[in-house]
């Protein structure tokens, strides 16, 4: 697998010209922002449809559940695909003060997971669609809360996608820090949302407050974040 500086793609991936979703150029990215789609996993195909015809936020990269789903490439890293955004968001801050939206300075990637489940009457329950998800394939993070399992595929091509992605990123600015937009311990995900790299985050890292997303696969992030020597 490659990342070509020149194009801006992933070889890992199968890349999509002419998706509504691309917005200006950026910058060289400083940072990777992990979510998850939160999604049904039979959904991905038209989620994938979706970013080719309609406009509105996307990823960079999205990430199936399998190898019949695969990883797509919507948008080339040096453009901007607005995958954290919104009224309320967190920011980077370098050592003269520069805020930096993560729009422009970061990449996104979106794992395909149905995310953070409900239980009533004893049963999973995915929030938005009100389906029924099997015990099977739940997982039960330190605090009880229950996920949507994220497959070892899924895992396997993030593990390879970030690699390279290491290695095209640019040298973060001198003294960067991250300010969410509100902290962890007031929004009840204290010890989970966190992140141990300042450029591998989650996206609830940046957005306690809105999101619940990359969920439990934030400890697998943090593994990564370790092993690969991000900043």
């Amino acid at each position: 697998m490659a990342i070509d500086t020149t194009t801006a793609l992933y070889s890992g991936a199968q890349f999509h010209p002419g998706a509504r979703r691309v917005g200006p150029a950026i910058h060289r990215p400083f940072a990777v922002v992990v979510h998850t789609t939160d999604m049904l996993p039979k959904s991905f195909g038209n989620l994938i449809k979706a970013q080719m015809n309609s406009p509105g936020p996307t990823a960079h990269v999205f990430i199936g559940r399998d190898e019949t789903q695969g990883v797509h490439q919507i948008v080339p890293f040096n453009r901007n695909g607005e995958h954290a955004g919104g009224e309320v968001h967190g920011w980077w801050r370098d050592a003269t003060g520069r805020r930096y939206h993560p729009n422009e300075c970061s990449i996104g990637i979106e794992v395909h997971s149905g995310g953070l489940l409900k239980i009533a009457g004893g049963r999973f329950i995915h929030d938005d669609t009100g389906t029924v998800i099997s015990p099977l394939d739940v997982v039960l993070d330190r605090k009880r809360r229950s996920w949507h399992f994220i497959t070892e595929y899924s895992k396997t091509q993030l593990r390879l996608l970030l690699s390279d992605l290491r290695n095209y990123v640019a040298t973060p600015p001198n003294g960067l820090e991250l300010l969410p937009n509100a902290t962890y311990a007031s929004q009840g995900v204290a010890g989970s949302a966190e992140s141990v790299r300042k450029t591998l985050v989650g996206h609830w890292t940046l957005d306690p407050i809105n999101k619940t997303d990359p969920g439990y696969l934030q400890e697998f992030v943090n593994t990564l974040a370790l092993e690969q020597n991000w900043k």
